[in-house]
């Protein structure tokens, strides 16, 4: 299973962000076992102005949400019950899939990161993750604005 974000975000962190920080309305898909974290991503996106947030608790889920929406960008946990997200990455690279996938780690070893990489996600994160290092995440792949 996952590590838990146990520590809501300071709400001075989240008001740091814009309000209207997406360039347009953006679809997030949010693979996590732990609801608090798929909680904690989607509120924050929300607070970006998402257009949707659609969340996962596994794999397997992760593999029918993408059949049905076409997603901007898919939080992929690496370590969950049924399917690994590493399993589900590589399944939707198989698909066609090119939308930018992040992983997320509750791992910080580099052999942890270069698995996720080498399964087809453009980038990994450890957990906890904060909104501003999520935030730059996104302005990296052209999603969101600079505050």
């Amino acid at each position: 299973a996952s590590s838990l974000l146990t520590v809501e975000p300071p709400k001075n962190e989240l008001s740091l962000i814009s309000s209207r920080s997406f360039q347009s309305r953006k679809k997030f898909l949010v693979v996590d076992d732990s609801t608090i974290n798929q909680l904690l991503l989607k509120r924050l996106l929300e607070s970006l102005k998402a257009t949707l947030v659609i969340t996962a608790a596994d794999g397997n889920e992760a593999l029918k949400a993408v059949e049905n929406e076409v997603f901007d960008l898919i939080f992929m946990d690496n370590v969950m019950p049924n399917k690994t997200g590493i399993e589900a990455t590589r399944e939707i690279r198989k698909k066609g899939i090119n939308c930018p996938i992040i992983g997320l780690t509750g791992d910080d070893s580099i052999n942890d990161h270069q698995i996720g990489l080498d399964a087809g996600q453009n980038l990994v994160l450890s957990k906890p993750c904060s909104p501003q290092n999520i935030k730059k995440c996104l302005i990296s792949f052209g999603l969101c604005q600079e505050i």
